[in-house]
């Protein structure tokens, strides 16, 4: 699944509110974890996955950084 917002969304809480339905969706199911991955340089994005408590977990393909969070 791929998931952003067009520049002029972005700041407004879309990608929060969508984060935080993906991780209730996840939860509800009996997932045991998330897995995802961002650019290296989107801060936005890494912040934002800090915010709801995902660590890092890595690199990817070099200019990737993965992140999971246990559910």
């Amino acid at each position: 699944m791929a998931l952003h917002d067009r520049p002029k969304y972005q700041g407004q809480g879309y990608g929060s509110l969508a984060l935080k339905e993906i991780i209730g969706y996840f939860r509800r199911n009996g997932a045991g974890h998330i897995r995802l991955s961002t650019k290296a340089v989107n801060a936005a994005a890494i912040s934002l996955y800090r915010k709801y408590g995902f660590t890092e977990s890595g690199g990817m393909n070099g200019d990737e950084t993965v992140f999971f969070l246990k559910l």
